[in-house]
């Protein structure tokens, strides 16, 4: 089995694959070294543990944990990739977004593409036909927009991110924030959207994340959901590396 694994702000989210097929992921917060060990040990052996993380490197207790089971393996700017970057500089770009890029490219190997993935950040990612990653663009996540507006004022309530689809028009003080960000980032991402079609006819939409699900069933534009595009494009980007890195 190979473990993929993806250190994102708040969450960790782990996948195994065999010959190239997602079996079994999981999905835990940051802090929670009991949840990814049971994990593991539900699928030895361990061939290889291949990392993404949008932070620094995860502490020096997960990598002591992590190698009894198998050599780690992290992407790194230096890391081959399938695809070309255009971004300046490559260096500062972030791991998960390369990663996402590859898993959508597997989906979609010869087509341009949009790849949003709503996390803690949403990114906006765009790659050409030849498989140029071009670049994008990066906004506050629900989370964040959600928390700002409790922070940044004297009397607004904090409020939890909604389950479901929420109304446009709010008829309190909870659900008009509700509507003013959820509804708020779903515009957002409409509006990339159609930018993206407009120079694209022939584009395809990846969308991922922890907000997918609702982005997804708020979305009036064609496009394909993949909540686990990360790990499937780390796994992808190792999977012809036998070798040190």
């Amino acid at each position: 089995m190979i473990l993929t694994l993806d250190f994102g702000n708040t969450f960790v989210k782990s996948a195994v694959f065999k010959d190239g097929v997602l079996k079994d992921r999981i999905s835990f917060r940051a802090i929670d070294f009991v949840a990814l060990e049971v994990f593991i040990q539900k699928h030895l052996p361990i061939e290889r543990i291949l990392i993404c993380s949008v932070t620094s490197s995860p502490s020096r207790k997960w990598t002591q944990m992590l190698e009894k089971h198998a050599r780690i393996e992290f992407l790194s700017p230096s890391t081959p990739l399938p695809f070309k970057i255009a971004y300046s500089p490559p260096s500062s770009l972030g791991m998960d977004r390369i990663a996402s890029v590859a898993g959508a490219r597997k989906i979609f190997p010869s087509s341009p593409l949009l790849i949003i993935d709503a996390g803690t950040c949403v990114k906006y990612n765009r790659v050409d036909a030849e498989g140029n990653f071009t670049g994008g663009a990066i906004s506050p996540g629900l989370e964040s927009r959600f928390l700002s507006l409790h922070k940044n004022t004297h009397l607004l309530p904090e409020i939890n991110i909604p389950k479901s689809l929420v109304k446009v028009v709010g008829n309190n003080t909870t659900e008009s924030i509700q509507s003013g960000v959820l509804n708020g980032l779903l515009f957002e991402v409409e509006g990339f959207i159609h930018h993206f079609l407009e120079t694209e006819k022939a584009g395809k939409v990846v969308v991922t994340g922890g907000a997918s699900p609702l982005l997804a069933a708020g979305l009036k534009n064609s496009i394909f959901a993949s909540p686990n595009l990360v790990l499937v494009g780390l796994n992808e980007i190792f999977s012809t590396h036998t070798g040190d890195i």
